[in-house]
């Protein structure tokens, strides 16, 4: 840690890194949603143009194992324990944050800046990725719904999957 640096120095860098965060988020959430729309797209109307499109990918994509993989990803997500989030998060901790939580760190002085900033982030980026999290598993949640019902969304719509190689 940057000697003589104020805890308010330390953490100078804190709203660059929960806006990363957000964004990061925001790509994980949306890349969910984009599969979700390729379903909706290859079941709702096959006389659309992108029907032969979303479908093929859609076949594609379940040739790849996509119900397996997403199955993995909520049975992942649903053991995540309070010490696996800690551990995470204390993983992802910056260089200028690290250092021990020694008893001198109640002391004034630069070991306690660096304890009290430290703290700051924790609850920031811990509070943060809690919430990305939840949002994040039940957008998970949505579209292992909509794969365990493509099978019978593709009888009752009476349509047919285009073949992989049209994806």
């Amino acid at each position: 840690a940057p000697a003589g640096g104020s805890a308010a120095d330390l953490l100078a860098l804190l709203p660059s890194e929960l806006h990363l965060l957000e964004h990061l988020h925001e790509q994980r959430c949306l890349l969910l949603r984009c599969v979700q729309q390729l379903l909706a797209i290859a079941f709702v109307d096959s006389s659309s143009p992108l029907h032969r499109v979303a479908s093929g990918r859609v076949s594609l994509l379940f040739d790849e194992g996509l119900p397996k993989k997403l199955c993995k990803l909520a049975t992942a997500a649903a053991k995540e324990t309070a010490e696996t989030r800690d551990a995470e998060l204390h993983s992802r901790l910056p260089q200028r944050l690290r250092g021990s939580d020694a008893a001198g760190s109640a002391a004034p002085g630069p070991a306690a800046d660096v304890a009290e900033a430290r703290r700051e982030w924790l609850s920031r980026v811990g509070a943060a990725t809690a919430r990305h999290a939840d949002a994040e598993r039940l957008e998970l949640h949505s579209l292992l719904f909509l794969v365990q019902a493509a099978p019978l969304l593709q009888l009752q719509a009476r349509l047919t999957l285009a073949p992989a190689t049209d994806a």
